[in-house]
C-alpha cells in the first residue's frame, strides 16, 4: 500500500526502500555504532550477556546484507532472530517494520513502529514511519498527529515541518500549508525550495500576487532555478502580463536551451502579444530540435488554424505524416483542421484513419459522429455516438449529443432523457446538457418541466442563440408571447444569420397584430 502511495509521486520500488532506510542515520546501512553502544548499556543494566550481543549483531548484519540484495523475506527472518537476543532494541523493531512495509504488510509494520515509540520516546523515526503509513491509507489526521508530536519535541525539525506542510497540501488544506511554509522561512530564510513551494500553494489559493512574490524570492535565492523561472512565466501569463511572461520564458531558455515547454509557452505568449511570426518560429525551432515529437507539429498547426490559415495547418501535419508520425493524435488533428475549414468529408476520412489505429477509442467515435452529424448523416452519427458510449459509458459529451440528436429527430425520447440525465450526473452544471433535457421535455409536450430546465440553462449560459431560441419556443407554447419575443430577439442578436428565428419573430408580430385588430373591431362594435 505504501509502495503504491509513494509510486504515485514518482518513486520506484528501489528508491522507496532507499528513501525509508535513509530517513535517519541510525537505521542506514550497517552502521551499528549506536546499536553497539545501546546494547552494551542494556547489557550492563539488564544483564544481557556479551555473546547475546554478538549473536544479535551477527543476525542484524545478515539481515542488512539480505536487504541490500532485495531479499526482504530472508532479511526479516534474520532481524527476528536478532530480536530474540535483544528484544527491546529500537533499531531492530524499526528494521522489521520497514521490511513489513516493503512486503505490503502495513498492519504488522504499524505494530512494530508503535512499539518502537514506546521503547525510545526520544526517537522521532517511528513517528515519521507511522505518518507515512497513515498518509498512504488516507488517515491524514493520524499522520498529522505524528508530525505534530515530532514538532512538539523538536520545534526546529525542518523535515517534520516540511512533511506536515506536504500533508496539508495532500488534504487541500492550503492555508494551513502556507502557514507552515511561512514558519519554515522563519527558520530557513534563503531556501529557494521553500519559496518555490509556497509560491505554488499561493497559486492554488488564487493569490497570484503573493505567488509571484514568492517565486521571485526563489529566483533571487537561486538565480539558475529553472523551474522557478518557468512558473514565474506561467503566473504572469495567468495575469495576462505577457511581457513579463516573455522575459521569464526567455530566462528559462538561457538556462536550459533545450527546454521544450519553455519554447511552447513562449510561442503562446508571442501569439497573445500579436507577434505571430515569432510565435511560429518557436514551434519551428521545436520541430528542428525534436522532429519526432508529434505535439510540436500539432501545436504549430493549431496556431495557423487560429489565423484561419487552414492549408498551412494541413501542410504542417502532412510533414509530420511524412516523418512517419502516423499516430491517432495526428489524424485527429487533421480531422479537426478539416472540420474547422468546412471540409467535412475529408475530416471523416481522417477520423476513420485514427480509428484504424485505435478501434476502441471512444473519443474518435465521438468526433466521427459529430462529423457525420455536420454532414447530415444522422443515422451514421447515431451509430458512432453509440460506439463511443459502448467504449466509455461515462463519456458525458457523447451521452448528451446522442440524447439531443434524438430530441431533434423527435424519436427515442425516453432513451434521450435517460442519456441526458446520465450526462448531467457526470457534469451537473453544464448549461448545454440542461438545455438538452429541457428540449426533450419540450418534444414530449411537457412544457412546464421544459420551461424550468430551459430557464435554468440560460442562466448557466446566457450568450447562446440556440438556448434562447428554445426558451422562446416554450414561452410561445405557454402563450407567454411577450417573453417569447424577447428570447427570439436576443437569439437573433447573438446570431443574425438565423433566418428561422427571424421568421418566428415576424409570425408572432403578425399574430399579435391580428389580435390587436380583432380587439379594436370588437371595441368598435360595442361602441356602436
Amino acid at each position: 500500500m505504501l509502495q503504491k502511495f509513494l509510486i504515485k509521486f514518482g518513486l520506484s520500488g528501489f528508491v522507496i526502500f532507499c528513501v525509508i532506510l535513509t530517513l535517519s542515520p541510525e537505521i542506514a546501512g550497517v552502521n551499528f555504532a549506536k546499536e553497539r553502544k545501546t546494547t552494551q548499556a542494556i547489557s550492563e543494566g539488564k544483564k544481557i550477556k556479551r555473546d547475546a550481543f554478538s549473536k544479535a549483531l551477527a543476525h542484524y548484519t545478515m539481515g542488512v546484507l539480505y536487504d541490500n540484495e532485495g531479499d526482504q523475506t530472508s532479511a526479516l527472518k534474520e532481524y527476528k532472530k536478532a530480536l530474540r537476543y535483544d528484544p527491546k532494541n529500537v533499531i531492530l523493531h524499526i528494521r522489521i517494520g520497514i521490511n513489513y512495509l516493503v512486503l505490503n504488510e502495513d498492519d504488522k509494520a504499524t505494530k512494530e513502529f508503535k512499539y518502537a515509540k514506546i521503547l525510545d520516546r526520544d526517537s522521532v523515526m517511528p513517528n515519521f514511519l507511522l505518518a507515512l503509513i497513515y498518509t498512504s491509507k488516507g488517515k491524514y489526521e493520524a499522520a498529522q498527529k505524528e508530525y505534530e508530536e515530532i514538532i512538539k519535541r523538536k520545534p526546529e525539525d525542518l523535515k517534520a515541518l516540511t512533511s506536515l506542510a506536504d500533508l496539508f497540501v495532500v488534504q487541500e488544506k492550503l492555508k494551513e500549508a502556507a502557514f507552515i511554509y511561512e514558519r519554515l522561512l522563519e527558520k530557513e530564510l534563503d531556501s529557494p525550495l521553500v519559496y518555490f513551494n509556497l509560491g505554488i500553494i499561493y497559486t492554488r489559493l488564487q493569490n497570484l500576487d503573493q505567488a509571484i512574490l514568492q517565486m521571485k524570492k526563489a529566483i533571487e535565492a537561486k538565480p539558475d532555478y529553472v523551474e522557478a523561472h518557468f512558473v514565474f512565466g506561467i503566473l504572469h501569463e495567468m495575469k495576462k502580463d505577457f511581457e513579463n511572461a516573455k522575459g521569464a520564458f526567455k530566462n528559462v531558455l538561457e538556462l536550459d536551451p533545450l527546454n521544450p515547454k519553455a519554447y511552447s509557452r513562449l510561442a503562446e505568449v508571442y501569439y497573445n502579444l500579436g507577434e505571430f511570426d515569432n510565435a511560429v518560429s518557436q514551434y519551428e525551432i521545436l520541430i528542428k530540435l525534436y522532429p519526432k515529437d508529434i505535439k510540436n507539429y500539432i501545436s504549430l498547426s493549431i496556431l495557423h488554424v487560429k489565423e484561419k490559415q487552414f492549408d498551412k495547418a494541413i501542410d504542417i501535419l502532412k510533414k509530420a505524416e511524412a516523418e512517419n508520425l502516423k499516430t491517432v493524435d495526428l489524424y485527429m488533428s487533421l480531422g479537426y483542421v478539416n472540420i474547422s475549414s468546412g471540409r467535412i468529408k475529408e475530416a471523416i476520412s481522417f477520423y476513420k484513419e485514427a480509428l484504424l489505429l485505435d478501434p476502441k477509442d471512444a473519443a474518435i467515435y465521438f468526433y466521427l459522429g459529430a462529423a457525420y452529424d455536420k454532414n447530415k448523416d444522422k443515422d451514421l452519427a447515431i451509430f458512432q455516438f453509440r460506439q463511443a458510449i459502448k467504449y466509455n459509458p461515462n463519456m458525458h459529451e457523447a451521452c448528451n449529443y446522442l440524447g439531443y440528436t434524438f430530441a431533434e429527430e423527435g424519436r427515442n425520447l425516453d432513451e434521450a432523457m435517460e442519456l441526458i440525465r446520465h450526462a448531467l450526473e457526470l457534469d451537473p452544471d453544464n448549461g448545454a446538457y440542461v438545455d438538452s433535457l429541457g428540449w426533450v421535455y419540450y418534444k414530449k409536450g411537457m412544457y412546464d418541466k421544459a420551461l424550468c430546465e430551459l430557464e435554468k440553462a440560460t442562466k448557466l449560459v446566457s450568450e447562446d442563440h440556440i438556448m434562447r431560441d428554445h426558451l422562446g419556443d416554450v414561452y410561445y407554447k405557454l402563450n407567454m408571447n411577450d417573453k417569447a419575443l424577447v428570447q427570439w430577439e436576443k437569439a437573433l442578436e447573438l446570431d443574425p444569420k438565423q433566418q428561422m428565428i427571424r421568421e418566428k419573430i415576424k409570425r408572432l408580430r403578425e399574430e399579435h397584430g391580428e389580435k390587436e385588430k380583432t380587439r379594436y373591431q370588437r371595441a368598435q362594435e360595442k361602441s356602436n
